[in-house]
Parts: structure tokens; C-alpha cells; sequence
């Protein structure tokens, strides 16, 4: 008896609810409707389920013929978006294989570029960036055809709604009149609702399969767009690889703009022009020793300047290869395929500032040099040297070296200076024959320093 008391509490408490209108799947108020006709005039961003959604209000208006329209329109949409997104990956991916055998098409040939390694491997490095250029182009057209799948899967299903829900709407027209005045509000709804569960069952099993697949339409959407944007900006960079390949020019082809030599740091400051959409100057530094800085300005014009991706690389004088300084540029990070180095190592060991301080502090030609100099300086028994040695990445080495000394007042002039030079050289010869792992990031190398702090008695 208790159990029939409550059930019937409960019946008499739904029948009290208000009913409400489920809205069905093509529902668009007539508001909205006039909205969306005026935003999609020459609307290229229009939504396709928004013109469904128009051509779903107009069907059930009667309007078929202007229903009619919109559905077109959202086809038309529909299957342009498809054929936007679709690429053929194999064309690129012969490109590739054809790169591995293909002969450079210089603009300019000379034979240097067939004797001089330098430029065999400046052309290996133009190689390695176009072939990565294009293995990144045909990756990104493979995640489309991935992602497209997907894309292309919603709309074949949101075509086979349109069709489900346009012949709901042209089997069930008396479900769809306005409200009589012979009707109460709940007859209304009920109506209203009795016509949204006839379009809920009858794409159930779409809405399944719908929900089934791998990203919803707005992300599949939204990533085949980013992804088309980012195949369009790699095939920009790939028709720019193609077109600034290895190059040699004269003097009045580079555009040099400046030329001039700073006699402390041993290099040349040049200032090259650049044209394309607008004018860009870049700027370089070019190792030239002071002995032959003379020649290497007063020969410019007749000089040859070696150039690939809008990047002057080298300079010919006479029979020899001035390489410009190592400068950070997009297409040696494009082809960089290791970690970052964090820490410069000797010996492919982490601790090579202890295997430095031990060579330096137990070799016989330093300790010799001390104990000439502790002679001459009784009142010292022993040195405490501070070095820092720093790698530069293009192999040449620099060896700062302070020496702090117990009793300075005591040292005689210029003894210290002769001391100091000798473990300097010495240092330079010791370290030569170490691999020396320099600090990089992006594959781009960076100086390296090892700080030693050496105790060297007599």
C-alpha cells in the first residue's frame, strides 16, 4: 500500500509539470533566420550547418524553391572544402627521391665549387635543408589526408541528415503548423515535441556514428585549416629554396654595401643588400687576418662572393676561401635533428674541467717553467692560477688565463707577464689533442668555457 501511495504522489506530481518543447535538430526561430540570410551575403566564413539550417526554416515555411538554394549552397561549400584539403603526397614524396641524385643548377659555374671542400660541404648543407624542406611539406600532406578523413566523414553524414530531415519535414507538414486558436498551449508542445522525436529517432543512428568519429567537425575543421595554412607556408619556403640555390657573384651582383675592417678583432664588417618584396640589408662578420686585410678590400671588385638562400656564405680572393662567421639562421635550425647541448664536454666526459686541472697542474713543462720562476721569487712556494679556456665554434680556440699571486708586492716586473705566457702556450698544446663538445642550441654551436682553478707548487 505504501508503495502504490508514493507511485501515485509521483504521477499526480508530472502531470502538474508544465510540458516543454524539445527543440528539434533543424529548429532556427525566425529571428535568427533573418540574420543568417543577411550574414551570409558574400560571406565566405558562413557556416554549412547554417545554411542547412536556413533551408530547414524555409522547407518547413513552404518555400521550397528558396529552400532549395541554401542546401545547394551548403553542398557546393561542402564539397570545395573537401577538394581544398585534399593533396597528393607521392608527387612530393618522387620530389624527395629525385633530390637525392639531382645535380644542382648553379647560375653561376666555376671550378672552385668542384675542388674546394668548403663549398662541397656549403652545397651538402643546401642539400640537407632542401631535402628537410620537403620532407616537412610531405608530412604535413599526409596528417591532411588524416585529418580530411575525418572532415570528409561529417560531411557525408551531415548530407545524409539533410536528406533524413528534409523528408521528416515533407512527411509530417501537419505537425509543423502554427498554434490554432482552437489548441491549448499543451497540445501545442506536445505537437512540437511528438515532431522533434520523430527527427531525433530518425537520425539517431547518425548522430551515432557522428559521435564515433575521431575529432568533432569544429576540430577537424579548425585542423585541417591550421594545417593548410602551414603546407601553404612550407611550400613558400620550398619554391624559396628552389630559387636561391648555390650561386657565385661579382662585386656589383652581391650589393655589398659595406665593407670595412676592425684591426683589434681581426675581421671585416660587411653590410650586404637583399631584394625582394622590399629591400633587406644583413649583416656579417668575415675572419680576415690582418696581413691579408689589405688585399682583401683592395681586390672587392674582382673578388667572387658565394651566396645560397639569400645568404652571402664565403668570399674568393685569388685562390683562397674566406668563410663568413657562424650566424644563426632559420635554415640551420630547419635541419637540426639533435638536443640541445647544455654543457661543453671533454672527451665526451661531463667532469672535463677536473681532467683539464690535472693535466695542467701535473705536467712537466709547466712545472719546470714554475720552478724557474719560483727561483728567481724564493719568497713564493707556490702559484694559485685562475684559466678560463673558451671554444669557439668554428675549431679555433682562445685561452684567457688570470694568475692571482700570494705575495704581489714582492714580484718582479715583467716575470710574471713571461710566466703567464708560457702556461698560456703550453695550455694550448695540451688541450689540442681533446675533443671538445660544444655548448648548442637548435644545433647552432656556442662557446664553450671550462673555469679552472689550478695549484701549481714547486
Amino acid at each position: 500500500m505504501k508503495h502504490i501511495f508514493i507511485l501515485g504522489l509521483l504521477l499526480i506530481f508530472i502531470s502538474t509539470v508544465p510540458v516543454h518543447a524539445q527543440s528539434e535538430p533543424s529548429y532556427l526561430s525566425s529571428s535568427n533566420a533573418i540574420k543568417y540570410m543577411k550574414q551570409s551575403r558574400g560571406n565566405r566564413n558562413f557556416k554549412i550547418s547554417n545554411y542547412r539550417l536556413l533551408g530547414y526554416y524555409l522547407l518547413k515555411e513552404g518555400r521550397t524553391d528558396h529552400a532549395n538554394t541554401y542546401f545547394d549552397k551548403a553542398k557546393k561549400k561542402a564539397f570545395s572544402m573537401l577538394k581544398t584539403y585534399e593533396y597528393n603526397p607521392e608527387s612530393i614524396a618522387k620530389e624527395i627521391e629525385r633530390l637525392k641524385t639531382e645535380a644542382l643548377k648553379r647560375y653561376s659555374v666555376d671550378a672552385v665549387f668542384d675542388t674546394n671542400p668548403i663549398f662541397q660541404e656549403e652545397e651538402g648543407l643546401y642539400r640537407s635543408v632542401k631535402k628537410k624542406s620537403y620532407e616537412i611539406y610531405y608530412n604535413l600532406l599526409n596528417r591532411s589526408q588524416t585529418i580530411r578523413g575525418d572532415l570528409t566523414q561529417h560531411i557525408k553524414y551531415g548530407i545524409e541528415k539533410e536528406k533524413i530531415l528534409k523528408k521528416v519535414i515533407e512527411n509530417h507538414r501537419d505537425l509543423l503548423k502554427p498554434k490554432s486558436e482552437f489548441e491549448t498551449k499543451e497540445q501545442y508542445t506536445l505537437r512540437k515535441n511528438k515532431y522533434a522525436t520523430l527527427e531525433l529517432n530518425a537520425i539517431k543512428e547518425i548522430e551515432e556514428n557522428i559521435k564515433n568519429l575521431f575529432m568533432p567537425y569544429g576540430q577537424a575543421e579548425t585542423k585541417c585549416i591550421q594545417n593548410k595554412n602551414a603546407i601553404d607556408r612550407r611550400k613558400k619556403s620550398n619554391d624559396f629554396v628552389d630559387k636561391y640555390q648555390p650561386e657565385l657573384k661579382s662585386y656589383i651582383d652581391s650589393r655589398i654595401r659595406e665593407m670595412t675592417y676592425d684591426a683589434e678583432k681581426q675581421v671585416f664588417k660587411m653590410v650586404v643588400e637583399f631584394s625582394g618584396k622590399k629591400y633587406i640589408k644583413k649583416k656579417y662578420t668575415i675572419k680576415v687576418p690582418q696581413s691579408e686585410a689589405k688585399r682583401f678590400k683592395e681586390e672587392k671588385s674582382t673578388n667572387k662572393y658565394f651566396f645560397f638562400l639569400q645568404d652571402l656564405r664565403a668570399v674568393i680572393v685569388g685562390d683562397k676561401v674566406y668563410r663568413i662567421n657562424p650566424v644563426k639562421r632559420w635554415y640551420n635550425r630547419l635541419i637540426c635533428n639533435s638536443p640541445d647541448i647544455k654543457k661543453g664536454l671533454i672527451n665526451g666526459k661531463k667532469n672535463g674541467s677536473a681532467i683539464l686541472k690535472k693535466i695542467i697542474e701535473t705536467d712537466s713543462e709547466i712545472q719546470k717553467n714554475v720552478t724557474a720562476y719560483l727561483k728567481e721569487e724564493s719568497a713564493i712556494n707556490r702559484i694559485n692560477a685562475k684559466l678560463e679556456i673558451s671554444f669557439f665554434p668554428e675549431g679555433e680556440n682562445r685561452i684567457g688565463i688570470h694568475i692571482s699571486k700570494i705575495y704581489p708586492d714582492y714580484l718582479p716586473n715583467g716575470n710574471i707577464d713571461d710566466l703567464y705566457q708560457k702556461i698560456r702556450v703550453r695550455t694550448h698544446k695540451l688541450i689540442r689533442d681533446y675533443e671538445i663538445t660544444y655548448q648548442s642550441k637548435s644545433c647552432e654551436p656556442r662557446e664553450t668555457k671550462f673555469r679552472l682553478e689550478i695549484h701549481i707548487s714547486q
